[in-house]
C-alpha cells in the first residue's frame, strides 16, 4: 500500500456524509461570502444577472453563508442535526443554481456540474440521517 499504516487507520475512520457535507458547507460559505463581497462582480455575468432580478445577491449570498456555517457548526454536534442545513443547501443549488446554469451563453457542461452538485447535497444531507451501524 502507498499510504503509511497510520494514515490508513486514520483513514479509515473518516465518514464519507460528514466529509461531503464538510466539504460542501465549506464551498457555499466562501462562494456565498464572494457574492456578498463582490456582488457587482456576478452582476455583470449575463446568466447571474438574470437570477439577481428575481432575488436580490445579498440574499443568495447570505443564505449560502449561514447554511454553509450551519452545517459546518452542527456536524460537530451531531450528524443528524447537519442534515437539516445540508439538504437547505441543496435545495437553495437546485432552485439557483439550475435554472441559471441553463441559460443561453452559460458552459453546455454547467447544468451537468451543477446538477451534480445539488444531487450531492441533496444526498449528504439525506445520508447524514442515515444511522450508523454499532458492531459489538
Amino acid at each position: 500500500m502507498i499510504l503509511p499504516a497510520r494514515w490508513q487507520r486514520k483513514l479509515a475512520h473518516l465518514y464519507v456524509p460528514e466529509m461531503f457535507a464538510v466539504i460542501l458547507g465549506l464551498g457555499s460559505a466562501v462562494f456565498g461570502a464572494s457574492i456578498l463581497a463582490m456582488p457587482g462582480s456576478y452582476r455583470d455575468v449575463p446568466s447571474f444577472a438574470q437570477a439577481f432580478a428575481f432575488v436580490a445577491p445579498h440574499w443568495w449570498g447570505l443564505a449560502m453563508v449561514v447554511l454553509g456555517v450551519a452545517m459546518l457548526s452542527l456536524i460537530a454536534h451531531s450528524r443528524a442535526a447537519a442534515a437539516v442545513p445540508t439538504f437547505l443547501l441543496g435545495l437553495v443549488w437546485a432552485a439557483w443554481v439550475l435554472p441559471i446554469a441553463a441559460s443561453p451563453g452559460f458552459a453546455p457542461s454547467a447544468p451537468i456540474v451543477y446538477t451534480m452538485l445539488s444531487v450531492l447535497t441533496l444526498a449528504a444531507g439525506l445520508a447524514c440521517l442515515v444511522p450508523r451501524e454499532v458492531k459489538p
